[in-house]
């Protein structure tokens, strides 16, 4: 669709890629077979002057107090030029960017993953996944270690409900340990 057309010839075996440069956002689907289909949105962010004028009202563009980029006028912790490389709403406390990292406590180790993910929970998944090399992730298991969801709260202006994953461990086992936040999309 989108004046794609047919892809056949751009892969090898079925494995290939195809370069898009939508001027909006916009989404495209590809069938398979002509019954199968997957589709994906992508999205055109605005350049900062547009975001910016977005945002806040021409008064507030001067005054780099409130629209600086190292302003934080909604006082979630996060800096407007932050918020802008995430396109996060710089006004709401319930907008902020993407998955974030605590450490809650020591003794037990006790990480905290927080993010936005989309109001209707069926539609991502959650994990955490865990790596001594940064090569290779493993997801965790709940019944190794302590993994819980601990709060969601659902932002129906935003689209969105923010989710706060913790997970504990009753020793670190290694020189080195990494972490990272995963949502899977749940494709029912």
């Amino acid at each position: 669709d989108n004046g794609i057309g047919q892809v056949t010839d751009l892969s090898i075996n079925g494995v290939g890629h195809v370069a898009v440069s939508p001027l909006s956002d916009t989404t495209y689907t590809l069938t398979l077979n002509g019954t199968l289909s997957a589709q994906t949105t992508v999205r055109v962010f605005p350049t900062k002057a547009v975001w910016l004028g977005n945002n806040f009202s021409t008064a507030e563009l001067q005054d780099e107090a409130i629209s600086g980029n190292d302003a934080d006028p909604d006082g979630d912790g996060f800096t407007n030029q932050k918020e802008f490389n995430f396109q996060t709403n710089p006004r709401s406390v319930q907008s902020i960017p993407l998955i974030n990292t605590d450490v809650v406590s020591t003794d037990p180790y006790t990480l905290e993953f927080t993010s936005a993910v989309p109001l209707q929970s069926g539609q991502a998944i959650p994990s955490i996944e865990f790596s001594s090399d940064l090569e290779n992730w493993s997801p965790l298991s709940p019944l190794a270690v302590g993994v819980e969801e601990v709060s969601r709260n659902n932002n129906p202006s935003e689209g969105t409900t923010q989710v706060t994953i913790r997970v504990s461990f009753p020793e670190i086992e290694s020189q080195a340990e990494f972490f990272r936040g995963v949502w899977q999309l749940d494709q029912r």
